[in-house]
């Protein structure tokens, strides 16, 4: 086909360019403060869906590439954790619905000894804040709870609060959930003290008189004292003891039957005994903390098993799909909680070439760096206890990792074994199908059989009114007239990946002349803002043109 035919782009724009269950829920009590009615969140009219195929990780051989890649870096991780010193750890990676490897080694305590196994329970600390975030997401989809209006509406002792200027907005649940409350780490009562677990009334009595470090939604400060209030709220809410709530909605219906608020609901046969460093550096085993109304902020004791399910619940909510929800929450909400809510912070450097950007989710704290564009993660620190969790949602992938020692840095090693993995290239990511949806091919369709039997109205009804100011139809009818001529009458075929959101590409099937490529977009009203008709050479030339602007990331990657 003729060069100055093979071509044609209409501007776009101006420049080119299922039903979950209701929660659970006890009636309010007498004289107990009334949740409002929030409109449920889940939408309850039926909402027309065109079927797509979803993203999928192409290679039939990943599990196993995954699995020889850990076997061969498994003794280097295991070494890094060992050098940490604590008496005993426990890790695991999930593969999408399944626990494809976990390991413990040493002892659940020095005193007593026992071996740690992937069934032995540890304290998880601060990761509970996620089941925390969790429950505060599932009350927000029953209609329960609202995540943006003052969280005194559910917990009036919060109007006790400091604020730093009279333009400052209220606390709301969504600033609790991403610390940016402006509320200290710590609330002004102890859970240290193992015979006294700090009652409800003594976590709120710490409201009084706090100053705020700066307005709601303005700077990130992690706060312990926040999430320990969330729980109060959560259990205000619910009409439930928050531990209740949780167990409940989200620990039996996942099926973690090890998962506990209580040490001394743990098996002796199972329990990690918490150790720190006592006078001359040695390690000792030390009192458990007794969090009481805190329990929000780090209570729950779990083990490799049991977190693994929790895991692979998380990464049930990618890809978007039409399948089935779980009845602990809709993937959607899941995906929600999972993404940067707000922007902490921007990293990088020169030399070596790296860059990082990390935020916020809902009880999360999530980034995305050279190597991976979702990284989804919380640790934890109690008595004696340290652990790590980490999610990529787009590679399917989970780790976890357990300590009986305080203050030792799980994440280093995490990160290290993930890019190690990344880099030996056994961390596909899922892919996109091409996708053509019927509305598209049908607008390709009529546009092309214009080329046979051009009709003015016939363009008027297929472009939009925007292009139709743009393109002249005795123009545009004898381009479509000159490629028939060469090309005979013809269709769409196999989609193709056009590399742009709303484009859908696909082959043409024609009676004669060389092989072609029909592009196009639609408005939102079906209409064609643009078409483009060339080779599959002229195809590939602008989807190698438009990768070009990942090659900065691709450095990234290189260096």
């Amino acid at each position: 086909m003729k060069s100055s035919l093979v071509w044609m782009v209409a501007l776009l724009g101006a420049c080119a360019g299922g039903a979950q269950p209701a929660l659970a829920v006890k009636a309010a009590a007498s004289g107990a403060t009334a949740a409002p009615a929030i409109a449920s969140q889940r939408g309850a009219v039926a909402r027309k869906v065109e079927e797509r195929e979803p993203a999928r990780f192409e290679d039939p051989e990943r599990r196993e590439k995954l699995l020889a890649a850990l076997q061969e870096r498994r003794g280097a991780f295991e070494q890094e954790l060992r050098a940490l010193g604590a008496p005993g750890f426990a890790w695991g990676v999930v593969l999408d619905d399944q626990l494809l490897l976990a390991q413990g080694e040493g002892k659940r305590s020095l005193e007593e000894g026992g071996a740690v196994t992937a069934d032995t329970v540890f304290r998880i600390g601060s990761i509970t804040k996620v089941f925390s975030a969790l429950a505060a997401v599932q009350l927000r989809d029953a209609g329960r709870l609202a995540l943006d209006v003052p969280a005194a509406t559910y917990l009036p002792e919060l109007d006790r609060v400091i604020y730093p200027s009279a333009d400052a907005p209220p606390i709301t649940v969504r600033h609790l959930l991403t610390h940016v409350s402006g509320l200290p780490r710590l609330g002004s009562f102890s859970y240290s003290r193992p015979n006294h677990a700090p009652s409800e009334a003594e976590v709120l009595g710490a409201l009084d008189g706090v100053g705020l470090s700066a307005a709601p939604g303005e700077e990130r400060e992690y706060s312990n004292f926040g999430f320990s209030l969330l729980g109060v709220l959560l259990g205000r809410v619910a009409q439930q003891p928050y531990e209740q709530l949780v167990t409940r909605q989200i620990l039996q219906p996942l099926g973690m039957t090890h998962s506990v608020w209580a040490a001394s609901d743990v098996p002796a046969e199972l329990l990690a005994r918490p150790h720190a460093a006592g006078e001359g550096g040695s390690l000792r085993v030390v009192p458990e903390w007794t969090l009481g109304a805190s329990a929000g902020a780090g209570g729950i004791y779990s083990s490799i098993t049991d977190m693994a399910r929790f895991l692979t619940f998380q990464l049930s909510a990618w890809p978007p799909s039409s399948e089935a929800e779980s009845p602990v929450l809709r993937r959607a909400s899941l995906r929600e909680s999972q993404r940067m809510q707000s922007v902490r912070r921007l990293r990088s450097s020169v030399e070596p070439l790296r860059a990082m950007v990390a935020g916020n989710g809902l009880g999360w704290s999530v980034y995305q760096d050279c190597r991976f564009a979702q990284v989804v993660w919380h640790n934890g620190g109690t008595e004696g206890h340290s652990s790590a969790l980490y999610l990529l949602p787009a590679h399917g992938i989970g780790l976890m990792v357990l300590a009986n020692r305080d203050g030792v840095d799980l994440d280093a090693p995490s990160r290290r074994l993930l890019e190690s993995l990344y880099d030996a290239g056994a961390l596909p990511e899922r892919r996109t199908p091409p996708q053509l949806d019927q509305r598209s091919r049908e607008a390709l369709d009529a546009a092309l059989a214009l080329g046979i039997d051009f009709d003015v109205q016939r363009f008027e009804a297929l472009f939009s009114e925007h292009t139709r100011h743009l393109l002249r139809p005795e123009k545009l009818g004898q381009w479509l007239q000159s490629i028939a001529a060469e090309a005979g009458r013809c269709r769409t075929g196999a989609p193709l990946d056009s590399g742009r959101p709303i484009w859908r590409a696909a082959e043409l099937r024609c009676e004669r002349g060389e092989p072609l490529v029909v592009e196009g977009a639609l408005d939102a009203n079906s209409k064609l803002l643009a078409i483009w008709v060339g080779t599959p050479a002229k195809f590939a030339e602008s989807v190698r043109k438009r990768e070009q602007e990942a090659a900065a990331a691709q450095a990234c990657r290189e260096r």
